[in-house]
């Protein structure tokens, strides 16, 4: 965990310009209702049609700003967090090849070879695609809930009342599937040992 934490502080500069990237592209997402609202109040409800080509136009840029930067998002956190994995990977190999014969002889190859990959890929997906979808998901919850409170305080205490409901169900789910993970990584393990041994064995036939 530490050395995790290592690699994370030597990329904060990488974290904070995608994180940037990633409020700017929520921001745009946010402005795009405000002009629909306006194409409903003003050009629909009020006639005022000279400046739809303009709000037309405002979705165009937002548009093309929400590609830009949720690209720019993303490509970030993948290059960083796959940087980190393979770092990782290295070190752990490394360590593998310093430690003496008696571990090797207490420990399967099936299970060295999960550890090295099956678990270096969550760690992958921990600081990279889903870590990114975590920090999103709390800044846009909280900027949406902040701009319905400002529109309207009494149709805000529906999600309110919601998150927690889903946000309970989630934590259920994520408990059970961390069991079923366990077990896939244990059969993982116990198939590449089997593979292993198997390959070993017709090099020896051979």
């Amino acid at each position: 965990m530490k050395k995790i934490t290592n690699y994370i502080i030597k990329y904060w500069y990488a974290y904070a310009f995608a994180i940037l990237f990633m409020v700017i592209a929520i921001i745009l997402d946010l402005l795009s209702p405000l002009i629909t609202k306006s194409i409903i109040d003003d050009v629909i409800g009020k006639g005022n049609v000279p400046i739809l080509g303009k709000l037309l136009l405002g979705i165009l840029l937002i548009g093309i700003g929400r590609c830009i930067f949720g690209y720019l998002k993303e490509i970030i956190f993948d290059f960083v967090s796959s940087n980190i994995a393979g770092d990782l990977r290295k070190h752990l190999y490394d360590h593998i090849l310093s430690l003496s014969l008696p571990f090797f002889d207490k420990t399967n190859t099936g299970e060295l070879m999960s550890r090295v990959r099956d678990d270096i890929d969550r760690i992958w997906n921990a600081i990279g695609f889903v870590g990114m979808l975590i920090i999103e998901v709390i800044i846009h919850t909280s900027l949406i809930l902040y701009f319905m409170f400002n529109q309207s305080p009494k149709l805000t205490l529906i999600p309110l009342i919601a998150l927690p409901i889903i946000g309970s169900l989630a934590i259920i789910m994520e408990k059970r599937l961390g069991s079923i993970y366990e077990e896939i990584s244990e059969e993982n393990a116990l198939l590449n040992t089997v593979a292993q041994e198997n390959i070993s064995g017709v090099r020896t036939v051979k």
